[in-house]
């Protein structure tokens, strides 16, 4: 049913894998008070590192190793999502306030070379690809796959002004990026001078590897997509609990994923589409006159409840 479990820490998983999030799960779904929450977490590690603890507990993440044809073998993450991803955010700010520093004209050679090596050890958790070809490694769901991948290779987040024209879901990961930034990663950096800078280096030095490594997880593979699905139903991210719209978006698309339902796949994932960025009383309300719609009946049909 399941691989034995591994003990494995954050950087090593996103080091070694093709990650994705399948397309039936939710978008990032973590507000202010779970942003927080990590926050106070990384902020606990750091300090911690620094007396000579320097392991958090991120919990456990549940994955089935699935082949894709743009990938090749790549790991679904079927319960960790929020969790990847905001990692995966605290990592582009430390690349990106890098960056900054080496070219805020105060770095010296060394410093500005040590700077650089860090931009590509991030750089390397965060992008996969080459000649031109680059993706994010961790690859969300379709509703926030193209600012998600946008954000990952260029570290430029959506502006205030636009940011209402996209989903819920997508703003989420702008504030969370914004958030993170702003109060983990700016603070340990000082552009005014050259000493400034080499310390900075230093702080942000420090602060990644005992991310990449102090972060630990426990990893459970699924042997099969069903026992993938299964568990899922049961699972919950960490203060976010799963709606109702969730769980039936979960066993429709789950029931019609294979060759031989593609085409009932696509229509349920459209019948599903508009309800993504509404609230869940919204949802329920739509939800309970959709099976007269000869889309929904197809999605639906096989489900067992």
């Amino acid at each position: 049913m399941f691989k034995p479990p591994m003990k494995l820490a954050m950087g090593k998983l996103l080091s070694e894998s093709k990650l994705a999030i399948p397309i039936y799960q939710r978008g990032y779904a973590w507000e202010d008070e779970h942003i927080e929450a990590f926050i106070g977490d990384i902020s606990d590690l750091w300090r911690s590192a620094a007396s000579g603890h320097a392991y958090h507990f991120l919990g456990t993440m549940l994955c089935h190793s699935v082949m894709k044809e743009a990938y090749g073998q790549t790991l679904e993450i079927i319960d960790g999502q929020q969790r990847l991803t905001t990692t995966s955010l605290l990592i582009l700010a430390i690349r990106e306030a890098a960056k900054t520093l080496a070219q805020s004209g105060q770095a010296e050679k060394k410093t500005e070379a040590g700077l650089l090596k860090l931009v590509t050890k991030c750089q390397g958790l965060l992008v996969t690809g080459r000649d031109g070809h680059e993706v994010a490694k961790l690859t969300l769901n379709e509703q926030d796959s193209r600012e998600w991948n946008d954000l990952i290779l260029t570290g430029c987040g959506v502006k205030a002004p636009d940011l209402h024209n996209l989903g819920a879901s997508v703003q989420r990961i702008m504030g969370a990026f914004e958030r993170v930034q702003a109060e983990l990663v700016w603070p340990l950096i000082d552009v005014k001078t050259a000493s400034g800078v080499a310390d900075s280096l230093e702080r942000l030095e420090f602060c990644f590897e005992h991310t990449i490594n102090g972060l630990i997880i426990i990893l459970v593979e699924a042997d099969s997509e069903k026992d993938m699905f299964e568990l899922f139903m049961v699972i919950n991210d960490r203060g976010k609990p799963l709606s109702a719209l969730d769980l039936v978006r979960t066993a429709t698309l789950s029931r019609l994923k294979g060759p031989k339902s593609k085409e009932e796949f696509e229509e349920a994932k459209a019948e599903f589409k508009p309800l993504l960025t509404v609230e869940d009383d919204t949802c329920r309300k739509a939800l309970a006159g959709r099976p007269n719609n000869r889309k929904s009946r197809v999605a639906l049909k096989s489900m067992r409840w």
